[in-house]
C-alpha cells in the first residue's frame, strides 16, 4: 500500500486547489480530487476547510479584501485625471500581485456565481465604474469605462506569462487610454 503524506498545510491545499480549479473549474473539482492530488485523506482537508465554499473564499478573499480597501479609500466619482491614474495604477499592481486568482475567477463562472464571491465583485465593479465615469455617466462614458476595465483584465487573463509585471506601465496606459477618449 502506498504511503500517504502525513502533513499538509493550509497554503499547500490552497495552491493545489487553485491549480485544479483553474484547470477543471470550481464546480467540477471535488474535495476528494484535491485530497488525492495532495496524497492525503479527505478528512485532512476538512480540518482546514470543512466545505469547498470555504476553500473558494480563502482563495478569493485576499484579492477581494485588497480591492475593497483600495476602492473604498475613494468616494464616488467622477475622479480627476490624476486620481483616476492613481486608482488604475494601484488596481493594476493589485491584480498583477494576485494574477493566478484573477485569471481563474475571470474564466470560471461557477466560482463567480457563489454569492460570497460574485456579489462582492459586482459591488466593486459598480464602485469602480462610478469612480472612473461618475454615477450618471452617459452611455459613451460607460463604454469607455468598460473598455478601460477590459484593457486591464484582458492581458491578465489571456497572456500566460510571468513577465507581465514588467509591462505594468503599458497596462496602465492601455487602461487609461479609453477614459481620455472623447
Amino acid at each position: 500500500m502506498a504511503r500517504r503524506a502525513t502533513t499538509v498545510s493550509r497554503a499547500r491545499i490552497q495552491a493545489v486547489a487553485l491549480t485544479l480549479f483553474a484547470t477543471r473549474g470550481y464546480a467540477l473539482t471535488s474535495l476528494q480530487e484535491i485530497a488525492t492530488a495532495l496524497d492525503v485523506t479527505k478528512a485532512a482537508l476538512y480540518f482546514y476547510f470543512p466545505a469547498k465554499a470555504l476553500l473558494l473564499q480563502s482563495l478569493a478573499d485576499p484579492l477581494l479584501d485588497e480591492v475593497h480597501t483600495l476602492l473604498y479609500t475613494y468616494t464616488d466619482g467622477p475622479l480627476a485625471a490624476t486620481a483616476r491614474h492613481e486608482v488604475v495604477g494601484a488596481l493594476t499592481g493589485l491584480l498583477l500581485a494576485h494574477r493566478p486568482v484573477v485569471a481563474w475567477l475571470t474564466r470560471d463562472l461557477t466560482a463567480l456565481v457563489q454569492p460570497e464571491i460574485g456579489d462582492r465583485i459586482m459591488g466593486y465593479a459598480a464602485h469602480l465604474r462610478r469612480l472612473l465615469a461618475g454615477g450618471d455617466a452617459s452611455l459613451a462614458g460607460q463604454v469607455r469605462v468598460a473598455a478601460a476595465v477590459g484593457a486591464l483584465l484582458g492581458p491578465l487573463v489571456a497572456l500566460d506569462t510571468s513577465t507581465l509585471s514588467a509591462l505594468r506601465d503599458t497596462l496602465i496606459t492601455a487602461a487609461l487610454a479609453p477614459l481620455s477618449a472623447e
